[in-house]
C-alpha cells in the first residue's frame, strides 16, 4: 500500500516538474528582449571588438562582439548585487579598458532623482573598478559619456532641453574590485567619502532651439539641435547590423531574460514535494478527499478565471480608453496648424512649431513624481521616409526606426495605409511602453502620422489600479466558498462516515453498534442490514465462546509459558525445551467410585488447589484418572513453591472435616524436559524428569504416613528455606546406585498446631535416634523412637523407623544396611 502511494506521489510530482519546466521555458522565451538596434543602444570600439549596450526590463547588459558579430563576452547588472535596479546608459573605451555608466531612478521627498555609478571592466568583462552612487542637484537626462585615463566626462540636459551641462568625475574615487565583492562594512565606509564632481561647462541653447543631443569629447562639446541632422550622433550601422544578427548562448539568454533560476528550481522542488504528498494522500482513496479536493480545484479555477477575465477586461478597457484619449490628443495637438512649410527646414523657425514643441516639452518634463501630465513623446512622422519631422524631445530629422525601433516604423505604415488608429506594446530601453500611431489626415495633414510613446506607469496615472483589491476579493471569496464547500461535503459525508465506522466496527466484531438518530433514507436499509449482520455475529460469537469455554476446561494451561512463546497459537508440533523447575507431587485419597458420591468434596478440593496455584503462578501439568495424584510445575524464576505447599495444606486444614481426605505434597527441584508430540489433529504434552516417577510413588506412601509437606534438599537449597524443617531421611531414585540419594525434609509449618508442637518437642531426640539408626546402633535407636512415640503416637515416620530397628535386630543381615526410606 505504501509503495503504491509513493508511486502515485512520484507520478504527480513528475507531472508538476514537467509543468514548471514548460512554464519556465515559455516565460523565458516570452521575456527575451527582441528589440532591434536603436539610438538607445550605445556603442564603443577597440581595435578588435565592438561593445554594445542593451537594457532589459530587469537588468542592464553590455555585449562584447567580435568583428564577425559573435559574442565574445557580456556583463549583466544581475551579476553584481551592488548594481541591482540600475540600467546601463552609455559606454566608452579609453586607456585600454571599457568604462560604462549606470543609472537608477529614485523617488525622494516627492521628487524623482537619478543616481549614477561608473564601472570599468577588464578583458573578461568583469568589473574591475566601481564608484560610489552619486547624483546631481537637479533631474538631468544623460546624453553623453566619455573618459580619459583618470577622468570621466558626463554631458547632461535638463528636462526643458534649453541648457547643456558638462561634469567631470575623477577615477581616483573608485573602489577596486578583486575576485569577490567587498564586504558590507567596506562598502559603507567607502560610501561615506564624497566623490569629486566638478562642472566644467554650462552652455545655453541657441534661441528658440531645443537640444536633441550633446556630448563632450576631447575638450570639444558636440551639440545637435532639433533642426539639425544627427551627423556626429549618427548610429554605428555596422554595430547595429551585428547587434540585430548575433545569437547569444542559452546561458546568455537566461541572463537577458532575467529568469531567476533559483526561484524556478525552488518552485519546482517545493511543488514536487507538495504534489508528492498530495499524490500519496489521494492514493488513500478517501472519498471526502477526492470530492473536497476536486471541488476546491474547480472553485479555484472558476473564481480564478472570473477574476482573471475581470482583470483582463479592466486592462483592455484601460488600454482602449487611453488609446482613444491619446489618439484624440495627438489630433488636437496638430489640428488647426497649417504647416505649409512642413516639407522644408523653415518649419523649425515657424511660430506653430514653437507653440507645439513648447507644449510637448512641458508634457515630457518630469520634475516631480506627482505630475499629472503623462510622460509621453508626440512625434510627427512622414510616410515617405519614416523621418521624424517634429518631436517633443527635439529628436528630429532621424528615422523613426532608428529612434524607436522597427516596430514603430511598421506601426506608422499600418496607420497611414489603413487610415485607422493602431497601437502596439514594446520594450524600449528596458521600459514597457505603448506605441500609438494616428493618421493626421483628420487634422488636415496628409501623408503624416502622429506617434505617441508612453510608458505603462504613465498610463497607470490615469486609472486607479484595483489589482490589490481584486486579489483581496478573490482570496476572501475563495475562502468563503471553500468553507461552504467543505461544510456541505462534510454534512453529506457524515452519514456515510458513520456507516463506514459501523462497518469497520462490525469487521472487528463489535456488538454494540448504535444507529444514528439522523440518517439518510438511502442508507437506512444498509443500517438495517448492519443490525441483522450484528445479530448473526452475536449468535455466532456466543456459540464460539461457549465452545471455546468448554474446550478450555479440558485443555492444558500454561504450555506457551513453559515453551517461552507469546501465545498458544505460536506453539507447534515438535516444540520442546529443557528447563529446571520445582514439581509439586500432590497425593490424596481416591475419592471417586462408580456412584460418584464424593464429587462435591473433590470439586471443593480442586477449587482450593487451583486458586492457590494461580496465586503462585504454578502450572498444572499432570493428573491421573482418579485425581489422586496431581503434578504442578513452578518454573525456575519462582522461588516460593514451598509457600504454595504450606498455604494449600493450611487452607485444606481450615475447611477439613471428617470427609476431607488426607493430602501430602512433595516438592522437588530438578532438570526436566517438556514438549509437544502427536499429530496435526491431536497433540499431547509430555514432561520427563529422572526423579519424577519415584517421587510420585512415594507421595502416596507418605500420605499414608500422614506427612503433609515434604521438601527435597534441592528445593531447600534453591529457595533458601529458613522455616522449621525436620530431616526425615532419604530415598534412592536408583536402587542399584546407593550413592545417589534424595534427602527429604518435613516442613513443620504445614502441620496443625498440635502436631507442630509435638514435632518441635521431639525434633532433637528424632535427630539423635536417626543418627543412631544410621550408625546401626539399632537397640538404642529403637529405645529413642519408642520414647518419641509415647509422646507423639501419631508420628508414623518414627513408628516406621522403630519397626526397621526391630527388623534389623531380628534379622541376621546387617551387612545389607543402607538406611534409606522404602515402601
Amino acid at each position: 500500500m505504501m509503495r503504491s502511494r509513493i508511486k502515485n506521489g512520484i507520478l504527480a510530482a513528475g507531472i508538476w516538474l514537467v509543468v514548471v519546466i514548460s512554464a519556465s521555458i515559455m516565460i523565458f522565451f516570452i521575456t527575451i528582449n527582441s528589440a532591434t538596434f536603436t539610438t538607445f543602444n550605445k556603442v564603443a570600439r577597440d581595435d578588435e571588438y565592438i561593445y554594445v549596450t542593451e537594457n532589459g526590463t530587469r537588468n542592464g547588459l553590455v555585449w562584447k562582439l567580435s568583428d564577425e558579430g559573435k559574442v565574445a563576452g557580456f556583463f549583466s547588472t544581475s551579476k553584481l548585487k551592488y548594481l541591482s535596479g540600475f540600467k546601463v546608459r552609455d559606454i566608452d573605451y579609453a586607456d585600454g579598458s571599457l568604462r560604462s555608466i549606470f543609472e537608477r531612478k529614485k523617488s525622494e521627498n516627492g521628487r524623482l532623482v537619478s543616481e549614477y555609478v561608473i564601472v570599468t571592466f577588464n578583458d573578461q568583462m568583469k568589473p574591475e573598478f566601481i564608484t560610489v552612487p552619486f547624483r546631481f542637484d537637479r533631474e538631468l537626462t544623460l546624453t553623453g559619456f566619455t573618459s580619459t585615463e583618470d577622468r570621466f566626462y558626463m554631458t547632461a540636459l535638463p528636462s526643458e532641453r534649453k541648457d547643456i551641462y558638462v561634469y567631470r568625475v575623477y577615477s581616483a574615487d573608485m573602489l577596486q574590485l578583486e575576485d569577490k565583492m567587498p564586504s558590507d562594512e567596506e562598502i559603507n565606509n567607502w560610501e561615506k567619502s564624497k566623490i569629486k564632481i566638478s562642472t566644467i561647462e554650462e552652455v545655453g541653447a541657441e534661441s528658440g532651439r531645443l537640444v536633441a543631443e550633446a556630448e563632450y569629447d576631447e575638450s570639444e562639446l558636440h551639440i545637435r539641435y532639433d533642426n539639425s541632422y544627427p551627423e556626429y550622433f549618427a548610429i554605428d550601422t555596422q554595430a547595429g547590423n551585428f547587434f540585430n544578427r548575433f545569437t547569444p548562448s542559452f546561458y546568455q539568454y537566461i541572463e537577458m531574460s532575467g529568469l531567476n533560476l533559483f526561484v524556478a528550481v525552488a518552485t519546482a522542488v517545493i511543488g514536487a514535494d507538495i504534489f508528492l504528498f498530495l499524490g500519496m494522500l489521494l492514493a488513500n482513496r478517501n472519498r471526502i478527499v477526492y470530492v473536497v479536493g476536486t471541488s476546491q480545484i474547480m472553485a479555484f479555477l472558476i473564481l480564478g478565471a472570473f477574476f482573471g477575465y475581470h482583470v483582463y477586461t479592466l486592462e483592455e478597457a484601460r488600454d482602449n480608453e487611453y488609446f482613444r484619449f491619446a489618439s484624440e490628443d495627438i489630433l488636437s495637438t496638430f489640428d488647426g496648424y497649417a504647416f505649409t512649410d512642413i516639407g522644408s527646414s523653415e518649419i523649425y523657425v515657424s511660430r506653430d512649431y514653437s507653440i507645439i514643441t513648447e507644449r510637448q516639452n512641458r508634457m515630457i518634463s518630469k520634475e516631480t513624481t506627482y505630475d499629472n501630465e503623462p510622460d509621453v513623446i508626440a512625434a510627427l512622422v512622414t510616410d515617405d521616409t519614416g523621418e521624424v519631422v517634429l518631436s517633443g524631445d527635439g529628436n528630429n530629422l532621424a528615422t523613426v526606426s532608428i529612434i524607436y525601433g522597427s516596430d514603430a516604423r511598421n506601426l506608422v505604415k499600418e496607420a497611414l495605409a489603413t487610415g485607422r488608429n493602431v497601437k502596439d506594446k514594446i520594450v524600449l530601453d528596458g521600459e514597457n511602453v505603448y506605441l500609438i500611431a494616428t493618421p493626421l489626415s483628420k487634422a488636415g495633414i496628409n501623408g503624416y502620422a502622429g506617434l505617441v510613446v508612453a510608458r505603462y506607469d504613465t498610463i497607470d496615472k490615469y486609472f486607479l489600479k484595483e489589482y490589490g483589491l481584486l486579489l483581496l476579493g478573490f482570496i476572501l471569496i475563495y475562502f468563503i466558498v471553500s468553507i461552504i464547500v467543505v461544510l456541505i461535503h462534510i454534512g453529506q459525508d457524515r452519514d456515510l462516515s458513520a456507516l463506514a465506522s459501523a462497518l469497520e466496527g462490525l469487521s472487528r466484531g463489535e456488538e454494540d453498534i448504535e444507529k444514528p438518530y439522523l440518517r439518510g433514507r438511502d442508507t437506512n436499509f444498509m443500517w438495517n442490514s448492519i443490525y441483522e449482520i450484528q445479530k448473526n455475529i452475536l449468535n455466532v460469537n456466543r456459540a464460539k465462546f461457549q465452545t471455546y469455554e468448554a474446550y478450555y476446561r479440558f485443555a492444558p494451561k500454561g504450555v506457551e509459558n513453559i515453551l517461552g512463546k507469546q501465545s498458544i497459537q505460536e506453539v507447534k508440533l515438535g516444540d520442546n525445551i529443557d528447563i529446571e523447575g520445582t514439581i509439586a507431587h500432590i497425593a490424596t485419597e481416591k475419592q471417586l467410585s462408580v456412584k460418584n458420591q464424593n464429587q462435591v468434596l473433590l470439586g471443593r478440593f480442586l477449587q482450593i488447589m487451583y486458586k492457590i496455584r494461580e496465586e503462585y503462578n504454578g502450572i498444572f501439568v499432570y493428573q491421573n484418572n482418579t485425581l489422586s495424584v496431581i503434578k504442578i510445575l513452578f518454573l525456575n524464576n519462582i522461588d516460593d513453591a514451598a509457600s504454595f505447599g504450606t498455604e494449600f495444606l493450611l487452607k485444606l486444614r481450615e475447611e477439613r472435616n471428617d470427609a476431607f481426605p488426607e493430602t501430602t505434597v512433595i516438592l522437588h527441584y530438578s532438570p526436566l524436559s517438556y514438549g509437544v508430540v502427536g499429530t496435526e489433529k491431536h497433540s499431547s504434552i509430555y514432561m520427563a524428569s529422572n526423579d519424577t516417577d519415584i517421587l510420585q510413588s512415594y507421595a502416596e506412601w507418605f500420605r499414608q504416613k500422614k506427612v503433609s509437606l515434604i521438601l527435597t534438599d534441592t528445593v531447600v537449597k534453591h529457595e533458601k528455606i529458613s522455616s522449621e524443617l525436620r530431616y526425615i531421611g532419604f530415598i534412592l531414585p536408583n536402587e542399584e546406585n546407593t550413592d545417589e540419594r534424595i534427602k527429604l525434609y518435613e516442613a513443620l509449618d504445614a502441620e496443625s498446631v498440635a502436631v507442630h508442637t509435638k514435632r518441635i518437642a521431639t525434633k532433637e531426640r528424632f535427630e539423635k535416634a536417626l543418627d543412631l539408626f544410621y550408625k546401626q546402633d539399632y537397640y538404642f535407636a529403637r529405645n529413642t523412637f519408642t520414647e518419641i512415640l509415647r509422646e507423639s503416637p501419631d508420628d508414623e515416620i518414627s513408628k516406621w523407623y522403630l519397626f526397621e530397628c526391630e527388623r534389623y535386630l531380628n534379622e541376621a543381615a546387617p551387612e545389607n544396611f543402607i538406611g534409606a526410606l522404602h515402601m
